[in-house]
This record gives C-alpha cells, sequence and structure tokens, in this order.
C-alpha cells in the first residue's frame, strides 16, 4: 500500500461510509494544476551544481515565512551547502544580533564566521553563492 490510489481507497473503505471505489472526480483537476505550478518554477532546483567548501558552515540569518530567505535556503541546497540557519523573525531573541549584522537592511544576511564576511540581502548573498 505504497501509492496514493491505495492509500484513498484504504481511507475510503474505513471511514467513507461504504466499501467501494474511491471517487476520483477531481484527480484531473489536482494533475494540471500541479503540473502548471511545476511549470511555473522551471528548471530551478532540478540540477545540483557545484559547491564551495567551508571549513566553518555559514550561517544564515532569516526567517522561516520570508521569501527572500526562502530563495537564500533554495540556493544554498542546490549547491549542497551546509549551513546553520538562525530564525530572528518578529518577537525574536536573536533580533538584536541582526540588527547589528544586517546594518538595518533587515533579513535574509549570510555571514561567513571563518572570513569574517557578512553578506547582505537577497542579491548580493544570490550572486556571492553563484560566483
Amino acid at each position: 500500500m505504497y501509492e496514493s490510489s491505495s492509500i484513498n481507497t484504504y481511507l475510503y473503505e474505513q471511514y467513507g461510509g461504504h466499501v467501494g471505489e474511491a471517487p476520483n472526480s477531481n484527480r484531473w483537476v489536482g494533475i494540471v494544476l500541479s503540473s502548471f505550478a511545476s511549470l511555473l518554477r522551471g528548471a530551478s532546483g532540478t540540477f545540483a551544481r557545484p559547491s564551495a567548501s567551508f571549513a566553518v558552515p555559514p550561517i544564515l540569518y532569516g526567517a522561516e515565512g520570508c521569501w527572500k530567505s526562502r530563495l537564500i535556503r533554495e540556493e544554498l541546497c542546490v549547491r549542497e551547502i551546509t549551513y546553520k540557519s538562525v530564525s530572528v523573525g518578529y518577537g525574536s531573541s536573536k533580533r538584536a544580533i541582526l540588527d547589528e549584522l544586517s546594518a538595518g537592511l533587515g533579513i535574509p544576511v549570510l555571514f561567513l564566521p571563518q572570513e569574517e564576511k557578512i553578506f547582505r540581502g537577497v542579491f548580493e548573498i544570490l550572486s556571492f553563492l553563484r560566483s
């Protein structure tokens, strides 16, 4: 029972009120919508790229809900770079550290502890990672 159709059938038999084939009225709508979402992303995240090696992992200051931080996290994952993530959303006790590192620009901030370099903003970080 590893296929989604067999799981759906099992759940429908157990909790659906009567035994029978599970209705698949919205199956094609789901397939079309998920395919459309994949088309919008293009080839982003499909291919691994060579990664830079760091003796000490970089530290990413960001927030889970921030789209800019998500772009940086995706790029770090595509490049298979091990990093430490520090959540500095509103109300975080680590917000003072972010204010000091970001020079008032906010998130995301990428800090390289070994080289003591600070990259601020999504475009600066992405250009560093892609170089």
